[in-house]
């Protein structure tokens, strides 16, 4: 499925719907949508590994070990820096689970901080996450996907986390600032 002994070359990936490569040029990393999975393949190599994804859709902790997370159609990808830290960011479309029928739309952040030496975690967009953990960014898990016409009205003060997100497809990022493609709001 995806670890660090298979070649490119030999990996079967079901829908992969965006790529983000490193800075350095040397890592690629692939949104495996149907296989909910997020992947790295280094480029010098041909190896392929699982960076996020459990392999199904379920309700996930906050903080979690990275291949123990449960996703649903993994879409937009991008690579932010806070400070020191390197941070993968995803769009998590489609995850079962919320209230009543409702599927979680989010956007997550892996800090690609290894775990070892531990370390204090680092705040991101006024979440903490912790060295090789995930975290919810943006998007309430507990309210799903909603559509903008139910947001609150302009000038409220919402936090990111706290803000409803309806099928965010693509994600951008200046280096600062979050981008957010939400498909069947048309915005």
């Amino acid at each position: 499925l995806g670890d660090a002994t298979t070649p490119a070359t030999g990996m079967y990936m079901n829908g992969p719907s965006q790529l983000v490569i490193d800075g350095t040029g040397r890592k690629l990393y692939v949104s495996d949508s149907t296989n909910y999975r997020i992947r790295k393949v280094d480029l010098l190599t041909g190896e392929v590994d699982t960076m996020v994804g459990k392999g199904q859709g379920a309700a996930t902790t906050e903080n979690d070990d990275p291949t123990n997370v449960f996703m649903g159609g993994p879409r937009g990808l991008a690579l932010m820096t806070s400070g020191p830290t390197n941070f993968l960011v995803y769009a998590d479309t489609n995850n079962n689970g919320g209230v009543g029928v409702n599927l979680n739309c989010q956007i997550r952040a892996l800090n690609l901080t290894p775990s070892n030496p531990p370390g204090a975690a680092t705040t991101f967009f006024n979440v903490s996450v912790s060295r090789n953990k995930v975290a919810t960014i943006a998007g309430d898990y507990l309210q799903g996907c909603q559509s903008w016409n139910t947001a609150p009205a302009y000038g409220s003060s919402v936090t990111a986390v706290g803000s409803k997100l309806h099928n965010a497809e693509g994600i951008a990022s200046d280096g600062t600032n979050l981008y957010i493609a939400m498909t069947y709001d048309h915005c």
